[in-house]
């Protein structure tokens, strides 16, 4: 079998692509994928530096997430070329500067003067025509041509890698809802425990069941809850527990027997009233 190194640089790329594609779809991790993703953009292109800048969800910039062979402020300057790029590059597939001191807006930076980089190349990550991320690449020694075979290896690697990078980062953002939200319901019942527990409301029926559930549901809510229920069913147990398990725990619960307030006082004693209004 012919070695790789010997095959022409189409077909190096090509055999690259493949094992790239079978490799990129089973590997689920994001720093993983990450890794995969830029060596194999290295290999085609024979590049000596690259990162990856991925787009953040909100303020849709973007965002460094992995590299090779860069510090850090290689790191912080290539982030702000790329996007300027990829933005000028509008719906152009890849961005290619062959001679960086050809363009006045890149030879500036320090990190492209302290390494002398001679070419630099911004492939976008993109799904569905928007712009994910972006693939950077850059050489010392080089300049970075790309033929049609290399641009459309790159191309359909950088498309594909896109789709792959996004289902790993839904995937990922999945996984830490779902341990938030078993944290949260951990807690939640940890202290539903505690104050529902032995003690306070004691009973296994299906309708105590039924009337922790919904303590437990509303009490973290901004909401008046209304209590009823005929004399010794437990109602201030069940106001307690919903102040126990609200955002108030912290502040005074106050009971009020209200049969043992006569009727033309209540509203006095609820909302207060002005000096003098009882006298005669």
């Amino acid at each position: 079998m012919q070695p790789i190194t010997a095959l022409p640089k189409d077909r190096k790329a090509l055999i690259g692509l493949f094992k790239a594609i079978e490799n990129i779809l089973s590997i689920q991790d994001l720093d993983a994928l990450l890794a995969e993703v830029m060596d194999v953009s290295i290999d085609i292109l024979e590049a000596e530096r690259g990162m990856i800048f991925l787009q953040d969800p909100d303020s849709k910039s973007l965002e460094f997430h992995f590299g090779r062979n860069v510090d850090h402020q290689s790191i912080k300057e290539a982030g702000q070329y790329s996007a300027r790029l990829v933005q000028e590059a509008g719906e152009r597939d890849l961005v290619v500067v062959e001679d960086v001191q050809q363009d006045d807006s890149i030879s500036a930076y320090e990190s492209i003067v302290r390494y002398d980089i001679r070419s630099v190349l911004c492939a976008p990550l993109r799904i569905g025509g928007a712009v994910q991320g972006v693939i950077y690449l850059d050489s010392r020694n080089r300049t970075l041509e790309v033929d049609d075979a290399q641009k459309a290896i790159l191309i359909a690697f950088s498309n594909l890698a896109a789709q792959v990078i996004a289902n790993s980062r839904t995937l990922a953002s999945a996984v830490t809802d779902r341990e938030r939200l078993v944290e949260e319901n951990q807690s939640l019942r940890t202290r539903v425990d505690q104050v529902l527990g032995p003690g306070a409301i004691v009973g296994e029926s299906e309708s105590i069941r039924r009337v922790l559930e919904t303590v437990a549901k509303v009490a973290p809510r901004p909401s008046n809850v209304l209590v009823q229920g005929e004399s010794g069913t437990g109602k201030e147990l069940v106001a307690r527990a919903l102040h126990e398990l609200s955002d108030r725990a912290d502040k005074p619960f106050v009971a009020i027997s209200c049969p043992s307030i006569p009727r033309d006082l209540i509203e006095s004693e609820f909302f207060g009233h002005e000096r003098g209004s009882f006298t005669g």
